[in-house]
């Protein structure tokens, strides 16, 4: 190749560009012509696919952290900072210049914003960089699934079909932004996991797994938002009326996120507490009817009637101090309270009564300092009027 088939490239200079020429310069000693055949590298290794990529994309699918978003498209929306008008002057090939030209027209994008993307391919290690960022990405899960080939999550010692989807998902939701929204997650579901659709079912099956394995929380205050278990709890600490972290999960979840045995416990937390605030006639039972738990008891929209029956039988099987009948032609969920030993339901009982006691604490002092208010304003109207009270 002759100095007459290199051309000069004359792009916009990216703000990494000083990196970029002190890079070059520790590798091979000097920035030109090297500048110039870094720049090829870059557009050789970022324009084509490379086994290698596919190989480490296998690795993070296997192991269900998914392949991600693409880091060439990430790169190529990256955002002009730093846009300056001086040029680049370093020699390329002219079939490469021509090349990363069509390129660029074709995926509708500047010449500046793909020189740049080319630069952080560089700066980032190139292929072998990349590619040794995704391994390192799947080696802790590696390692897990080793020390665990003897566990019971499937019977032949690796991830589970519905783990893989779980950690799938995780990744595809959280590819560039730390939250993701319902419709995120559908779309994630359709398109990310293979042979599972979006359904009430994959919804009910799987968002409560991914939040978890996230730690992740509904939105405080959004419903069908999630977001780091961490960012809840600064919501919650400056808004007086967020549920707390530890509250019961039907008061800080909607119905649809909630899983079967958390919509029991709902049901078993409220008749509790109904037994506790006595509304019937007998001392230390409550019950609930159908229609109670269908419009009251959950956040968003409540079960159906049929489900809510399900519910309710599902409370009373096998727990102590509950019984569902159908007396008087309606459908209930009764409490004995004195036979409940359900801890969950017992801590959420003595929740209430702690904030209960708070409460009357803080009425006490308004109530102390409201009179001390009205004590000194009477003494001052005393003093105005030259001591007649």
């Amino acid at each position: 190749m002759s100095d007459a088939d290199r051309v000069q490239l004359g792009w916009k200079q990216p703000p990494e560009w000083d990196r970029f020429e002190a890079s070059v310069a520790e590798t091979w000693g000097a920035t030109s012509p090297y500048c110039g055949f870094a720049i090829e590298q870059a557009w050789n290794e970022f324009r084509d696919e490379h086994p290698i990529e596919e190989h480490a994309d296998t690795i993070l699918r296997a192991v269900g952290l998914g392949a991600g978003y693409s880091e060439k498209n990430s790169q190529l929306t990256q955002a002009a900072d730093g846009d300056c008008d001086e040029r680049v002057w370093v020699r390329v090939h002219a079939d490469t210049k021509a090349d990363m030209e069509a390129y660029a027209a074709a995926h509708d994008t500047q010449k500046y914003v793909l020189l740049r993307a080319l630069v952080n391919w560089h700066l980032d290690g190139g292929l072998l960089g990349k590619t040794t960022a995704k391994l390192a990405e799947a080696a802790p899960e590696v390692e897990t699934l080793a020390a665990q080939i003897d566990d019971d999550s499937a019977d032949d010692g690796s991830l589970s079909a519905t783990e893989r989807r779980v950690r799938t998902l995780c990744r595809a939701l959280t590819g560039d932004t730390p939250t993701f929204d319902l419709t995120e997650f559908k779309k994630a579901m359709n398109e990310d996991v293979r042979g599972c659709d979006y359904s009430d079912y994959t919804r009910e099956t799987y968002l409560p797994r991914v939040c978890e394995h996230l730690g992740y929380e509904q939105h405080p205050k959004i419903n069908d938002v999630y977001v780091p278990a961490a960012r809840a709890a600064e919501i919650r600490a400056v808004n007086d009326d967020v549920p707390a972290a530890d509250a019961p999960p039907h008061e800080r979840r909607q119905y649809d996120d909630l899983d079967t045995a958390e919509r029991e416990l709902a049901v078993q937390i409220e008749a509790a507490r109904a037994a506790q605030q006595n509304p019937g006639l007998i001392e230390g039972k409550g019950s609930l009817p159908t229609e109670y738990v269908c419009e009251h008891v959950y956040r968003g929209d409540g079960p159906t009637q049929q489900m809510a029956t399900q519910i309710m039988k599902g409370a009373a099987e096998d727990a102590s101090g509950y019984r569902y009948d159908t007396t008087r032609g309606t459908a209930r969920l009764t409490c004995d309270l004195d036979a409940v030993d359900d801890p969950d339901v017992r801590d959420a009982l003595a929740d209430d009564h702690a904030a209960d006691s708070d409460a009357e604490s803080s009425d006490d002092l308004a109530g102390a300092v409201a009179d001390r208010l009205a004590d000194l304003d009477a003494a001052t109207a005393a003093r105005t009027d030259g001591g007649e009270p």
